[in-house]
């Protein structure tokens, strides 16, 4: 029985000794190198029939010697890494400078300048620069298009405010201000940059372009606006913080975009008021919803101040027509008059609706005065009607 016993734990020792011997280790340090080293231990008998005992320890231990004799493997040093590194400072160095001839061998850029109808005073290189956010980590680094953004901010401003004030010469400043938000606020130029210009916005990583081959012309014609080191991960939204704590979205960005392209146009055309003028038509101009933007609290009482202003007589209401007053459903048409002239007009289901109604449309009628062929005066020939909001 002891005898058997001795022979199993000679066998035991045995195959323990062979698995040490043909172990390997795969070690990967912190910097991303990675290194296998098979390490091969060996381990004398102490006597014939006796039982060799190895300790887990000193196999670890062993292998930590080898490992620290063998030379560390760098991936740095591969011939496809330094491809690499010579395409990621190459595509740094074409946002940073953005060359002319290497921005005028852009196919997006070509595209999106033709798309716009821009004039071949714009050009490529300033287009391409009206694409660059900037980035927090590259402030004063890069040509960037925040000079150009609030230059277009301003130019979209006193073009618009022109515009209004030769439509709509008695809009409240409040109503005013809706409308200049409504031309050309955050949103609307998102959706106008995106969805009507076409504008791409670059997504993919350094790493992507260069496996796919991407020329680096490419992305000159793309919106950039984050690192792109940064993964999009589902249901996690994306933003980019500033050093001054400002949050940039993809709506402020496509924004500044749209801005910065009025604000370089503006510049390489000479500051051509008729271009700007044609350019803003073209894209911003559109019917507003001026009428819905109104809400009026006491439009009775507004109504009478108003006419007490403008020195005309006392308005009052007169009941013009009236159907099933005695029904479940009656309904009152009502007339509020100064004078003899009828200056508006309302219907509801009972007489204080009418009422409020019609004082209503005739506050409207009032302050979305529109003159006479008004697109074709300019600022030489408006004449400003307003004179201030009316206080109940």
């Amino acid at each position: 029985m002891s005898m058997t016993r001795e022979i199993l734990k000679r066998n035991f020792s045995n195959t323990l000794n062979k698995s040490i011997r043909n172990s390997s280790l795969l070690v990967i340090n912190n910097a991303g190198r990675i290194n296998t080293c098979f390490a091969s231990l060996r381990h004398q008998s102490t006597a014939a029939g006796s039982s060799t005992e190895v300790s887990s320890t000193d196999a670890h231990s062993s292998a930590a010697a080898s490992l620290s004799a063998t030379p560390l493997y760098n991936i740095k040093d591969t011939p496809t890494f330094q491809d690499y590194k010579g395409y990621f400072k190459s595509l740094q160095q074409a946002v940073v400078e953005l060359p002319e001839d290497l921005v005028s061998k852009s196919t997006k850029l070509s595209t999106l300048h033709a798309r716009l109808h821009l004039p071949s005073e714009l050009k490529l290189s300033t287009l391409s620069q009206a694409l660059n956010c900037r980035s927090s980590k590259l402030v004063g680094t890069l040509h960037d298009n925040y000079n150009l953004s609030i230059l277009g901010k301003n130019v979209l401003i006193y073009e618009l405010t022109k515009y209004l004030n030769v439509k709509y010469p008695r809009l409240p400043l409040p109503i005013f201000n809706s409308c200049i938000d409504y031309l050309m606020g955050t949103e609307t130029l998102h959706l106008l940059g995106k969805f009507v210009w076409g504008i791409e916005l670059e997504k993919t990583t350094v790493m992507s372009r260069y496996l796919q081959k991407e020329p680096i012309e490419q992305t000159l014609g793309r919106l950039r606006y984050y690192d792109n080191e940064v993964v999009n991960e589902k249901g996690v939204e994306l933003y980019k913080i500033h050093k001054s704590n400002k949050v940039v979205s993809e709506e402020a960005a496509y924004s500044l975009a749209v801005k910065s392209i009025v604000g370089g146009l503006h510049l390489d055309t000479g500051f051509n008021t008729e271009i700007i003028q044609q350019f803003i038509e073209n894209n911003f101009i559109r019917k507003i919803p001026v009428a819905k933007i109104f809400q009026f609290t006491e439009p009775i009482r507004e109504l009478t101040r108003l006419c007490e202003r403008e020195n005309l007589a006392k308005p009052m209401s007169k009941l013009i027509s009236e159907s099933g007053r005695l029904s479940k459903a009656p309904i009152f048409i009502v007339g509020v008059f100064s004078g003899a002239e009828k200056l508006g007009e309302g219907f509801g289901s009972s007489l204080k609706e009418a009422k409020t109604k019609a004082a209503t449309d005739a506050l409207l009628k009032y302050y979305c005065y529109e003159p006479v062929n008004s697109s074709a005066q300019n600022e030489n020939t408006v004449q400003v009607i307003d004179k201030g909001s009316v206080i109940v």
